[in-house]
């Protein structure tokens, strides 16, 4: 049976500046007969690791003053009757809300970190792979552009939330909202009607309802799951460890925050076995209270094994060097590894990567380390191999258009560029740029903005360009050439 509290937690969404840490992040209490705001020292921070500041009204005797019209000894207060209270109708939002986002890549912020400016860069399909599993999009306009979207997908594939992360050249968060608040906002803004499952959809006391990647559990139905707070550390974890290839590897779920950890939720995760990730806070609380909510959960449903992963605690000075009260997680302690190594760990135990066993730590088994260095070399050459051609393409250009106002003469024809070009290329470069020849005429032509069947073009800057260019740079081989001789 629900009980009915004169003075409630405001569901208003509006924050205020906390009397602790005096950061805007109180919820204060309000009474639900007068609709008024107590004082402002009764309220709830909701920074509960770093502050954890909590004054309730009943525990501190506001209810006790004598001034309170519903405390005076010569107001008589009726009894309440309570009478059921039917569940709330869950509303969900529109699947088209969903996919306006999932496009748009090229400049989410998150997704071109991945790719470019990651310690270790990312395949892309790992990356598109992530992005089709978990659903990710991108926000295309307004202060938000570029921002990750992250979609809360429930179990029946209904989608309960989207959050919105806004991140800096480190990948680091700068900026969080949610997708409805956007909409609703810019509806206002445009003077447009607010539409009724939006109106709907913001009466509801809670949004974040599900596990980030519960959708997920239908299509890996066996699969040992890892949670940890954050939707950013299981993105993180599924690219290191791997995206599940077998019925052994972990699937990587997210709660959403500290306090999202829970019954409700976890309902969905009986009968599996269940890796628990907190994050790292002063004085190990935040580890301590999923600890204990653990014990609870264990009782509630005998047939889920939870445990209790304790690796970052044990080893958060040596492995991340960072206070506690940053709250670290293991995307902290990921980022710094290579991924390669993970790979090679996930398939028999997926958690024994994090495992200290004996002596041996993570990237200190001598095979493993040589077999990644082997292939980080083979991926640098490869690169380094790409890249003097689209340079060799650049270069060729450049010089090529230089070129290309002096060799201009009538009587010089497609056939002699043609010659001039295969003598050129056969001569100085010889086979290894043979083998990339058409490569490179197809981009030069590209970068000059010319259509790719106008050969004669291509070739013509090409060859003057090569000549002219790329000979006063290799020290003269063999040709001494002046542009402006036919």
């Amino acid at each position: 049976m629900n009980k009915n509290y004169q003075f409630t937690l405001d569901k208003s969404g509006k924050k205020y500046h906390c009397p602790c840490c005096e950061k805007k992040r109180l919820v204060r209490y309000i009474d639900q007969h007068t609709r008024e705001l107590l004082p402002e020292k009764y309220g709830r921070c909701d920074r509960e690791i770093n502050c954890a500041y909590h004054l309730n009204p009943y525990t501190d005797g506001y209810t006790s003053n004598q001034n309170h019209p519903f405390n005076n000894s010569s107001t008589t207060i009726e009894p309440m009757s309570i009478k059921p209270v039917a569940a709330p109708t869950l509303v969900h939002l529109p699947p088209e809300i969903l996919s306006h986002t999932l496009k748009g890549y090229e400049y989410n912020r998150f997704i071109q970190y991945l790719l470019n400016k990651a310690p270790f860069p990312f395949e892309p399909s790992e990356v598109e792979a992530l992005i089709a599993l978990y659903r990710l999009g991108t926000i295309h306009k307004g202060a938000y552009k570029g921002a990750l979207t992250i979609p809360f997908i429930d179990e029946h594939d209904w989608v309960r939330a989207i959050q919105v992360k806004n991140f800096d050249d480190q990948n680091k968060t700068t900026q969080t909202t949610f997708i409805h608040g956007i909409f609703f906002k810019e509806l206002k803004k445009e003077g447009k009607d607010v539409p009724s499952w939006l109106l709907d959809y913001h009466k509801q006391d809670k949004k974040v309802t599900a596990f980030f990647g519960a959708h997920l559990l239908k299509e890996f139905p066996s699969n040992p799951i890892a949670l940890v707070e954050a939707p950013k550390t299981a993105l993180y974890a599924s690219l290191y460890f791997g995206i599940p290839k077998s019925e052994h590897d972990l699937l990587w779920l997210a709660v959403y925050n500290l306090s999202s950890f829970n019954k409700e939720k976890c309902e969905v995760l009986q009968g599996r076995d269940v890796y628990v990730f907190a994050d790292l806070s002063t004085d190990g609380r935040a580890f301590a209270l999923w600890s204990k909510k653990v014990e609870q959960l264990e009782k509630v449903f005998p047939d889920t094994s939870f445990t209790m992963y304790d690796y970052l605690e044990q080893h958060a000075d040596e492995v991340l060097d960072k206070d506690r009260e940053n709250g670290a997680d293991l995307a902290d302690f990921l980022i710094t590894q290579d991924w390669r190594l993970f790979r090679k760990k996930r398939r028999e135990a997926p958690l024994d990567v994090l495992e200290n066993e004996g002596e041996q730590k993570i990237g200190e088994s001598e095979a493993d380390e040589q077999e990644a260095q082997m292939q980080l070399m083979e991926e640098q050459m490869m690169q380094e191999r790409i890249k003097e051609e689209e340079e060799l393409a650049l270069l060729m250009v450049g010089y090529g258009k230089l070129g290309g106002l002096f060799f201009t003469h009538p009587e010089n024809n497609q056939n002699h560029f043609l010659n001039d070009l295969n003598t050129c290329l056969t001569e100085v470069f010889k086979e290894e740029v043979e083998l990339h020849r058409d490569h490179i005429i197809n981009r030069s032509a590209f970068l000059l903005g010319k259509p790719k069947d106008d050969t004669f073009w291509g070739m013509k800057t090409f060859s003057s360009g090569l000549k002219y260019g790329l000979l006063k740079n290799t020290k003269g081989l063999l040709f001494q050439f002046n542009p402006i001789a036919a």
